[in-house]
């Protein structure tokens, strides 16, 4: 229940552009879950907005080099983010129908 709870308070924190805050919640969160497929894509979407492009990008190549997330609603989501944050829209709209795809109620 307390990782649900640093897990909206990380998701809060990116909505609210207190990127900081949130990028100090993630690792908090990834200190006992590093393997945590949504908090490390969200970990990538703050830091790409902390202008830490190549970290982003490493963390989100990595999350999708694991053949288990492929079928993440939220992974493919965040990546989508991640690359709309970097001006690469045709990525964005390939992750984004991904993530459609996986979840059309969303």
């Amino acid at each position: 229940m307390a990782d649900k709870k640093i897990f909206q308070t990380m998701v809060n924190h990116y909505d609210s552009k207190a990127y900081s805050k949130g990028l100090a919640s993630a690792e908090e969160l990834l200190k006992t879950h590093g393997d945590h497929p949504e908090s490390r894509s969200f970990k990538a979407l703050i830091l790409m907005a902390l202008k830490r492009k190549e970290e982003s990008l490493a963390i989100m190549k990595d999350v999708l080099g694991n053949p288990a997330n492929f079928k993440n609603f939220t992974v493919w989501h965040v990546y989508g983010l991640v690359y709309r944050q970097n001006k690469q829209y045709t990525e964005a709209k390939m992750a984004f129908k991904q993530a459609l795809n996986l979840d059309e109620a969303n």
